[in-house]
């Protein structure tokens, strides 16, 4: 089994993302982002999917926690992986992603439990660290 061991800072933790659109050879990234296990879908910033060329499928309305609007957004259909994973154990995953602002500044996507269902999450509070497996 594959793992990263990531350290947990005030904005969460972060890994570097490789996106790409489905089966194509072209990947932009790598692309910090952070893990949002309080969000259910994957949002990708607006100028990471302007540089994919991707065109969206459909769209739908975000809620988020404290706004009282809801957000309306592009959904695509992308393919990401794991920079900071060896090429060997790199896993392409399949997502529908929203396209959107992200925070905290200085991410380009926020990976949300549809991200993080294809792999072990851990979290060490004591340590500030989290484990990611796969």
């Amino acid at each position: 089994m594959s793992e990263l061991l990531l350290p947990v800072r005030t904005r969460g933790a972060v890994v570097r993302l490789l996106v790409r659109i489905p089966g194509a050879a072209f990947e932009c990234g790598p692309f910090a982002a952070y893990l949002d296990t309080g969000a259910s879908v994957t949002v990708l910033d607006h100028g990471v999917v302007r540089s994919l060329g991707a065109e969206p499928v459909a769209e739908a309305g975000l809620h988020v926690l404290g706004r009282d609007e809801v957000s309306h957004h592009g959904v695509y259909h992308v393919e990401v992986a794991l920079a900071d994973a060896l090429a060997a154990d790199r896993k392409w995953l399949p997502l529908e992603i929203l396209d959107g602002t992200v925070n905290p500044k200085g991410t380009a996507a926020a990976l949300g439990r549809d991200f993080l269902a294809h792999f072990v999450l851990t979290y060490d509070g004591p340590s500030h660290r989290a484990r990611l497996c796969w």
